[in-house]
């Protein structure tokens, strides 16, 4: 019985111990985050795990612990380097592999320091997609063995900036144009309308089906048993909505010759393009800035009626208004957290290249689309679609087999089964096509002696 007590009472010492110690660091670590807070941390940081870019020197005088950081010269070139890749079209596998056939090694801590695997897509998405890169540090508490979770507001300026806010802000715009990318080991990218074109009557992703490769030997059987064969000259496919594919509510079968349509509108594009200076500004941006400054009105509201409710209280304690206090602190803490997350949309909306710069980034990828190399012929045709992502607004492919697309808010097209474009008109003008299929042939031109109007 005595030695069941003893083992009672070392068992309550030693919890009684081991919270105190808790909360001794618990206190340390509020008292840090505190300090980097209110901007007196003069460079310094509260443990040497920083980000993997970045090198810690500690300085110790008597029980005085400093930890200052600096930017690691080469790792922050390679993460300028990962950055400027990906911008330029490159995808995360392809990365991952320039990385490591040149030996770079894989940054990390403690059991992450090194890896079997080397460089890959978890790792690099990482890198894209931390705020740290800014600066910035979002203090977590630990939950569990392993989850974290935030404590609610971000430290700006903690650490140094090794990333543009330009830089960051363009890659989260292209990463959201990036969904419905596949990693392909063999680098094929064959449908550049992935993600974008639709169908007209269920919303469903056209697929691209039915591929026949240029260079195919077609083998047939005569009605006498005898064969002929004949070669495929050029690459052949078709856009066909993929629900009803797989025959799931939809019974949109007709498809469209994908080769054709490529090309036509792609020309279509530039061709146009080159020519108009009215598009407008983003409409995203601007609904994003609204909603910011209606989001800062509300909240300024609120505080203000906070104020006067504390200035009421300091007079006289009223429990119906300390009640109605913490209901508006709670509601300016949510609202604060919503427009935070609303000007970070707002930053990556921003981002997102012009239709000037788009244009550009088409130009120059039309011309290595079919290329020999498969590694170019890969960035190239990522880049197009990251650029047709950006311009192209709807795209739909209805029952009869036409394409009809909406750029932005200035031109509308359409393209008949056989991929060719039979329409171009301006939403805010009509325009008019030459007897041989001219773009933008007008009457008042007095060059153009015959015209055929399209409605």
């Amino acid at each position: 019985m005595g030695q069941a007590l003893r083992l009672i009472v070392e068992a309550e010492l030693a919890l009684e111990e081991s919270q105190k110690k808790s909360n001794r660091l618990k206190s340390a670590w509020k008292s840090k985050i505190e300090e980097a807070q209110n901007g007196n941390g003069s460079g310094n940081v509260a443990t040497s795990i920083v980000p993997s870019w970045l090198d810690v020197t500690v300085t110790k005088s008597g029980k005085e612990v400093t930890r200052t950081v600096h930017p690691n010269a080469h790792k922050v070139a390679v993460l300028n380097e990962i950055y400027d890749w990906y911008i330029e079209g490159k995808g995360l596998p392809w990365i991952a592999r320039q990385l490591n056939d040149r030996n770079e090694p894989l940054w990390g801590l403690g059991k992450h320091k090194t890896s079997a695997e080397g460089w890959n897509v978890g790792s690099l998405h990482k890198h894209l997609t931390s705020r740290t890169v800014l600066g910035e540090y979002e203090p977590k508490t630990r939950q569990g063995t392993n989850a974290k979770a935030s404590k609610g507001f971000v430290i700006p300026d903690y650490y140094p900036q090794v990333i543009t806010a330009e830089k960051f802000n363009r890659v989260q715009a292209i990463r959201k144009t990036r969904t419905g990318w596949t990693a392909q080991g063999d680098l094929s990218f064959p449908n550049l309308f992935t993600g974008i074109a639709k169908c007209w009557h269920c919303g469903g992703s056209l697929k691209q089906n039915g591929m026949t490769k240029a260079g195919t030997v077609i083998t047939q059987k005569n009605k006498n048993g005898t064969t002929r064969s004949h070669t495929i000259k050029t690459t052949r496919s078709y856009l066909k909505c993929g629900n009803a594919l797989r025959r799931y509510k939809c019974d949109n079968k007709k498809g469209i010759k994908y080769e054709v349509l490529e090309a036509g509108l792609i020309d279509v594009l530039i061709y146009w393009m080159q020519k108009q200076t009215d598009f407008a500004p983003d409409s995203r941006v601007g609904q994003l800035m609204t909603s910011v400054a209606e989001q800062d009105r509300q909240i300024a509201i609120k505080r203000q009626a906070l104020d006067q409710i504390v200035e009421n209280l300091t007079a006289v304690f009223s429990k119906v208004l300390a009640q109605k206090a913490s209901q508006l602190e709670i509601e300016i803490d949510a609202d604060e957290a919503q427009r935070t997350r609303t000007q970070r949309e707002l930053e990556i909306a921003r981002g997102t290249a012009s239709p000037q710069e788009s244009l550009v980034e088409l130009e120059a990828a039309k011309a290595a689309i079919h290329h020999e190399d498969a590694e170019t012929r890969y960035a190239a045709r990522t880049k197009a679609n990251q650029a047709l992502r950006r311009l192209i607004d709807k795209m739909q492919g209805d029952k009869a087999g036409f394409m009809h697309l909406k750029i932005g808010n200035a031109l509308y097209l359409r393209f008949n089964p056989a991929g060719e474009c039979i329409e171009v008109t301006p939403l805010n003008d009509a325009i008019y096509t030459g007897p041989n299929g001219e773009i933008d042939w007008h009457p008042d031109d007095p060059e153009d002696k015959e015209y055929e109007y399209v409605a």
